[in-house]
C-alpha cells in the first residue's frame, strides 16, 4: 500500500512545514491557490478572522510521517 506522504509533492510538504512553524508561506513562493488546495484536501484549516492557517489532525499526522521518513532516511 502506498503511503499518503508519497502522494504529496514538494510544495505540499513545504506548505505543511510553513503552517506548522508559522513561516510566511508567501515569502517562500507559495501562492494562495496552493494554500486553498491544501485546505480543501483537509490538511490545513483557514481562520477567516485572523487569516492564519493551522494544521488539521490529518495535516499534523502527515507532517509527522514525513519527518519520521526523513529521520529514517538520514540514519539509514
Amino acid at each position: 500500500m502506498e503511503k499518503l506522504t508519497t502522494k504529496l509533492g514538494a510544495q505540499d510538504r513545504v506548505i505543511l512545514f510553513c503552517v506548522a512553524t508559522g513561516i510566511d508561506y508567501g515569502s517562500v513562493g507559495i501562492i494562495d491557490h496552493a494554500m486553498q488546495s491544501m485546505a480543501i484536501r483537509g490538511f490545513i484549516a483557514h481562520n477567516r478572522e485572523s487569516g492564519a492557517y493551522t494544521l488539521t489532525a490529518s495535516g499534523r499526522a502527515t507532517l509527522t510521517a514525513i519527518l519520521a521518513d526523513a529521520e529514517i532516511g538520514i540514519t539509514a
